[in-house]
């Protein structure tokens, strides 16, 4: 909110990031007011205030912990799938020797 020095009117200006989400866009609007009268009763006429929920902040911190156990299995998954080649190789160079020794 930008209060417009002797015109007395207001500049309001709303900004939304994309939050690096394909889903979302950035917004920047810019509206100028000249009767800031009629905005504050419009304000006051028309505001609905709403409380959040802690079911809002509660799916959040179960998206975080679903996340974590994303990563964390795919961690295991990643080592195990190291361990499981090396050891291929290994017993494989082996076979390569022995063979080549016989």
């Amino acid at each position: 909110v930008d209060y417009i020095d002797g015109d007395q009117a207001i500049r309001l200006s709303l900004i939304s990031d994309d939050n690096f989400s394909s889903h979302q866009k950035t917004v920047l609007l810019v509206f100028e007011v000249d009767k800031v009268d009629e905005l504050i009763r419009f304000g006051q006429e028309n505001s609905i205030f709403e409380a959040h929920s802690l079911s809002d902040q509660s799916s959040t911190s179960a998206l975080s912990s679903n996340m974590l156990f994303i990563i964390v299995g795919a961690a295991f998954f990643l080592v195990g799938l190291s361990v499981g080649v090396g050891i291929t190789l290994i017993v494989l160079r082996i076979k390569a020797r022995r063979s080549a020794d016989a």
